[in-house]
């Protein structure tokens, strides 16, 4: 099972998801604060799997997401809002902060299950596309590489060509 990082001020809260969490065979690392959780996934192991607090000290729930959003990083961040707002307009500030989901207060154990398998399903995604276009990067890589090379042996040949005509009738020996 996956590491997730929680951040919930609230420490009953808190140790609930984590305890739910762990039930659920998850590693779980635990942050009291925005600011905490900030610097937690700013370190190089975070893990990718994220449930924030909506408000909570420090930086808010959809801060940390959107200054998360802001930066490309190598591996991609699932996160999840725990709110108990359920106004429209407060998903949709959610939403475009780039929170991938939410999970109401007080949580659903099986509602929470699920959407962790969801969760897990897109991390899995994700990491599989990042690793795709590395291979394309460096697949496009060879092929400039091997490009450039035969470019050169053309050029190379069309000289030695033109050296072997007579009056040098054919003075191009640039290859476009």
């Amino acid at each position: 099972m996956s590491t997730i990082l929680i951040a919930e001020d609230d420490l009953v809260t808190r140790r609930m998801l984590k305890a739910t969490l762990e039930k659920f065979g998850h590693t779980v690392i635990d942050a009291a604060d925005g600011n905490q959780a900030w610097e937690m996934l700013n370190s190089p192991h975070a893990p990718q799997l994220v449930i924030l607090d909506w408000m909570m000290p420090g930086k808010d729930g959809p801060e940390i997401v959107e200054a998360l959003r802001k930066v490309e990083r190598e591996q991609y961040h699932y996160i999840m809002l725990l709110t108990s707002k359920s106004e429209k307009e407060d998903i949709t500030h959610g939403w475009k902060s780039g929170a991938d989901d939410f999970i109401t207060k007080p949580f659903d154990r099986d509602e929470l299950k699920l959407r962790l398998h969801a969760g897990e399903r897109i991390i899995a995604l994700e990491n599989n596309l990042a690793s795709k276009n590395r291979e394309l990067e460096w697949a496009n890589e060879k092929i400039l590489t091997a490009n450039a090379r035969m470019k050169d042996e053309l050029q190379a040949a069309a000289k030695t060509q033109a050296a072997l005509l007579p009056n040098g009738e054919f003075k191009n020996d640039k290859v476009d």
